[in-house]
């Protein structure tokens, strides 16, 4: 809710990098909306597809979050 293309283009690729995701897309269907979708499959061999998600989440989300560190790191010095 009331993101934009930008975020929503990190978490798609946040996602896209972890090795348990088979597919994944962002939409945002008109620059207006304040809404966005991101819709992600799984590898088959996933019994806790909740869980597996959230956990595939949170290591992209901090994947991102590295790499705007390192980024953030090298201009300071």
């Amino acid at each position: 809710e009331k993101e934009d293309y930008t975020i929503g283009t990190l978490v798609e690729y946040g996602l896209f990098k972890q090795t348990g995701i088979k597919t994944v897309t962002f939409l945002k269907e008109h620059s207006h909306d304040t809404h966005c979708f991101i819709s992600a499959t799984l590898n088959d061999d996933v019994m806790d597809e909740e869980e597996e998600f959230k956990k595939l989440l949170k290591t992209g989300l901090r994947d991102i979050v590295n790499i705007y560190t390192t980024i953030k790191n090298r201009f300071e010095n």
